[in-house]
């Protein structure tokens, strides 16, 4: 906190007072979001978590507010650099200039189908990649919470799965496909990439580590075009689908809000309002009277 004013106090010099109050409100927002994650030191946050954060902030604010907070972030954590609390600053890659508020995303059931179905189940890597991307769609998880996942975490013979952070763990049941796919990968395919005996990690990559969130988004944005499907997938894509195909089958806000980890529900009324834009478009497009 005491780096949070400093930088603040070094900004009042040039900026005016309506400005600095709007970096108060965006530093204080950050800190929060960490702070109930267990995560009190901002210069030991990794690229993967500010990127989680932004696309948290994404669903919650306006273009403008969006640039800008990603602005701020951007000079704090150049603030940091020069003082010598962190080496590389985190938020170095992050670029806010280009991004737009817009309504979550979402591939129809066909389309996640079609997704699921590229990878080759003939070989270890085909295997791995059919049960992450399964994964992905049956639990609605953040990509970082996902890549996080250990071993132990999986509770096969319950069906479940725990994850999350210390103080917001959560536990997701999971069907009978996924826990499928999952046994497939532990059996035939894990063995083939682990190279230590004591890695924990759920999912690896060839060279027996943990793998990345660029190793996921890799893998998804090539199924989706060997799918045909030509739009800007990322794992988030996924969650967003997660979500919104649950309530258009008359789940409950409230459940899949607990499902996706988000205490505020803010994130669900933003799936709301775009189903409901969806069905006035449908109705337009589809009733007789329509096109005059």
């Amino acid at each position: 906190m005491t780096e949070v004013n400093e930088f603040l106090k070094l900004k009042s010099v040039d900026a005016q007072h309506n400005t600095i109050t709007a970096y108060a409100r965006d530093l204080q927002d950050f800190l929060g979001y960490f702070s109930v994650r267990g995560k009190e030191d901002l210069a030991l946050l990794s690229e993967d978590e500010l990127v989680e954060y932004i696309e948290w902030s994404c669903e919650r604010l306006s273009g403008i507010s969006l640039c800008r907070r990603v602005s701020v972030l951007k000079s704090f954590y150049a603030f940091l650099q020069k003082e010598g609390s962190v080496t590389v600053s985190p938020m170095a890659e992050i670029h806010g200039k280009n991004i737009e508020k817009k309504a979550p995303d979402i591939l129809s059931e066909s389309e996640i189908q079609k997704i699921l179905a590229i990878p080759d189940e003939g070989g270890a890597k085909g295997i791995r990649n059919r049960a992450m991307l399964e994964f992905l769609y049956a639990t609605g998880m953040r990509i970082s919470e996902m890549i996080a996942l250990n071993l132990e975490d999986l509770d096969l013979e319950a069906g479940i799965v725990t994850c999350g952070e210390k103080r917001r763990l959560r536990t997701i049941a999971l069907y009978p496909k996924v826990l499928g796919e999952i046994n497939l990968f532990l059996e035939f395919s894990r063995p083939v990439f682990c190279r230590n005996e004591e890695e924990r990690a759920l999912f690896i990559n060839a060279g027996g580590e943990r793998i990345t969130r660029q190793g996921i988004w890799k893998i998804l944005r090539t199924c989706a075009e060997e799918a045909g499907i030509d739009r800007n997938i990322s794992p988030h894509t996924f969650r967003h689908s997660f979500a919104a195909h649950l309530l258009e089958k008359g789940a409950s806000m409230k459940k899949v809000s607990e499902i996706l980890g988000n205490t505020d529900g803010s994130t669900i009324k933003v799936y709301v309002k775009k189903m409901k834009t969806k069905a006035v478009d449908d109705v337009i497009a589809l009733h007789p009277r329509a096109k005059g």
